[in-house]
């Protein structure tokens, strides 16, 4: 039971966190390619 618990938190946790992290490092590169092309010209 308390192992299942565990469990269930820890996917929880990692589908919340996961696609975050995607999103931050989506928007990150964005912006920096973004600004790279701003300033390079």
């Amino acid at each position: 039971m308390d192992l299942k618990k565990k469990v269930t938190i820890f996917l929880f946790v990692l589908v919340i966190l996961v696609p975050t992290l995607v999103i931050l490092v989506n928007a990150y590169f964005g912006f920096t390619l973004y600004h790279r092309a701003v300033t390079g010209h």
